[in-house]
C-alpha cells in the first residue's frame, strides 16, 4: 500500500506506472545528453583558461575532483575541450556509488607526449584500482576507501607528465 500511495496510482495500475517512470526516466537522460552537447563547447573554454601550463612544451594540465556530476558531463566535456586545444589534457575523478571513477582525455599534441590511458591507470593504481585506454580517451576507477587520496592523485599527474617527457 505505501509503494501504492506513493506512486499515486492504483495497485492495478503499479506496473504501467513503474514502465511509464522508466520510459520518462530515459527521455529525460536523452535530453539531458542533448543539452550537454550543445552547452560542452561552452563549458570547454572555461576549462582550457583554466587549465595549468606544465614545464613540458605546450602542455596544459586541466584536473577537477567532481562530487555533483557524472561520467556523461565529464566525457562530453573532456572530448571538447581536447578537441579545442589539442595541447590539453583533462583529467576529472569522480565518486559514483562504492567507487571512484576517472576519466581522462590527451589532445592530439598532449598525447604525443603521454597517452590518456596511461594517466588514467597510474590514477586509478593509487586509488586503488585500474585503468587504462587509448592515447586520446583512458578511463579506470578505484574504491572509495581511498578517497582521501583523490587530490594527491590529481596532483601527481603533472609529475607523471615531466616523467615521461624524459623517456
Amino acid at each position: 500500500n505505501t509503494i501504492v500511495q506513493s506512486m499515486g496510482t492504483s495497485k492495478e495500475k503499479v506496473v504501467e506506472s513503474i514502465l511509464k517512470r522508466n520510459e520518462d526516466s530515459e527521455l529525460y537522460k536523452k535530453k539531458i545528453k542533448s543539452i550537454l552537447r550543445k552547452v560542452a563547447p561552452l563549458i570547454a573554454k572555461s576549462v582550457i583558461s583554466e587549465a595549468k601550463i606544465t614545464p613540458v612544451g605546450n602542455v596544459k594540465i586541466y584536473s577537477i575532483h567532481d562530487e555533483q556530476l557524472d561520467d556523461d558531463y565529464h566525457i562530453s566535456v573532456g572530448e571538447k575541450s581536447v578537441e579545442i586545444d589539442k595541447s590539453l589534457i583533462y583529467v576529472a575523478v569522480f565518486t559514483k556509488g562504492e567507487g571512484i571513477s576517472v576519466i581522462v582525455f590527451a589532445g592530439d599534441n598532449a598525447n604525443k607526449l603521454i597517452k590518456a590511458g596511461t594517466i588514467a591507470k597510474e590514477i586509478s593504481v593509487q586509488l586503488g584500482g585500474s585503468g587504462g585506454g587509448s592515447e586520446r580517451f583512458g578511463q579506470g576507477g578505484g574504491s572509495i576507501k581511498y578517497k582521501e587520496k583523490i587530490n594527491d592523485a590529481l596532483l601527481s599527474v603533472e609529475e607523471l607528465v615531466v616523467r615521461h617527457s624524459k623517456e
